[in-house]
């Protein structure tokens, strides 16, 4: 009897232990990773395909001196890979790639500065698209403009895609699979981060090194990211129809390219401020930026809206300080701004510096840096 008090007490003792792990927030989000054997290493960029499958263009991996990768599709039920046999017309790394309707991939810019035999190459203005059903590339016109790593896609709510990377975009037609400026040029003195000045070519008010591009509505995209420096004092609307930007003036500080739009039509930015943990909502009606609260870690790498209405933040850090590089350890962290309360996950995990997040219903499959394995967050 004396045996049956003690269990019984235990077991409350746990329990009591387990609410108020629950009560505190440990336990109110009831996600799990799972790792994967899959590196981006497999082929670069992921575009999803549908709830079960990511296709890998393939290409270069970082200088290119190899043979080129094969594009390939990522089950993510079966957890398998499939090669499919065919590689771009032009391997390349550092590509943007987006998937613009049921059976198209657009390729564009990308890096090649060598190939395996040595010979300079410029893949900076190529562009490509892969046939899904028929498992083909086929070039097509170059864009006006190069772009050689950080390319923002996104697809218009008309069918048009556009492109931005490092101040310069253009508009991609499907109907003639054909590229158009938006914007004139502008001529505009730069000054490097290693202190050199120098005169170039500007579409944007701002040369975000670093960017995030979002859509706002049918015409308008948001632009937001880091200067030279490691800072910035503006982000920056575009109009797609008339190349109009306009700067929306921020406190300086880090302006980071973790953001997401959500259901109300603002958009949460992750990362603002010095010290890189202040979350703000940016209203676009009114042009104001307000401040939601400050994580107790620094918020800076990748972010998305899951199915739940949560916000997933991933980045990586090696604990160093205010510098933040590829390094020991991945953070999690998952905002619910309906009522702005974050919860916290610490893995530790090597090399996940701004991953991939591709939603998969239910599941995020997060692809990390270069040789590290992939996870799927289930929530």
């Amino acid at each position: 009897m004396k045996e049956l008090k003690m269990v019984s007490k235990s077991v409350c003792v746990v329990v009591l232990i387990l609410v108020l792990f629950s009560t505190c927030g440990f336990f109110n989000n009831k996600g799990r990773f799972v790792t994967l054997d899959l590196t981006s290493t497999d082929g670069n960029q992921p575009v999803k395909i549908n709830n079960n499958e990511v296709f890998f263009a393939g290409g270069l991996e970082g200088m290119g001196f190899h043979e080129p990768i094969p594009a390939k599709i990522y089950n993510v039920d079966t957890k398998s890979m499939i090669s499919l046999g065919v590689t771009m017309n032009y391997p390349r790394s550092g590509y943007g790639a987006i998937k613009y309707n049921e059976n198209n991939i657009l390729i564009v810019g990308g890096f090649c500065a060598y190939n395996k035999y040595g010979k300079d190459l410029d893949c900076s203005k190529l562009a490509e698209i892969y046939d899904i059903k028929e498992k083909k590339f086929t070039r097509i016109s170059d864009t006006n403009l190069s772009y050689k790593s950080n390319i923002n896609t996104i697809l218009l709510k008309d069918g048009r895609v556009f492109i931005y990377s490092d101040g310069m975009f253009e508009i991609f037609k499907p109907q003639n699979k054909s590229f158009s400026l938006i914007s004139k040029v502008k001529k505009s003195l730069y000054k490097s981060t290693s202190g050199n000045t120098i005169l170039q070519n500007k579409y944007t008010n701002n040369k975000f090194l670093i960017s995030r591009a979002i859509l706002l509505d049918e015409n308008e995209i948001l632009i937001l990211g880091e200067l030279a420096g490691n800072y910035a004092t503006k982000m920056e609307i575009l109009n797609v129809n008339t190349g109009e930007i306009t700067d929306i003036p921020i406190d300086k500080g880090f302006l980071s390219y973790s953001a997401v739009k959500i259901s109300d039509g603002s958009v949460l930015s992750f990362g603002l401020g010095k010290d890189r943990n202040q979350i703000n909502r940016f209203d676009p009606k009114e042009r104001k930026i307000y401040y939601m609260q400050q994580a107790p870690k620094a918020l800076i790498g990748s972010a998305l809206l899951l199915d739940d209405g949560t916000i997933f933040v991933g980045y990586g850090t090696i604990n160093s300080g205010d510098i933040f590089y590829p390094g020991t350890s991945l953070i999690y962290a998952i905002y619910d701004y309906r009522n702005n309360k974050i919860y916290n996950y610490k893995i530790s995990h090597k090399d996940f510096y701004r991953p991939y997040l591709i939603p998969m219903q239910g599941k995020l499959l997060i692809i990390g840096y270069e040789n590290t394995k992939s996870m799927l967050y289930k929530y």
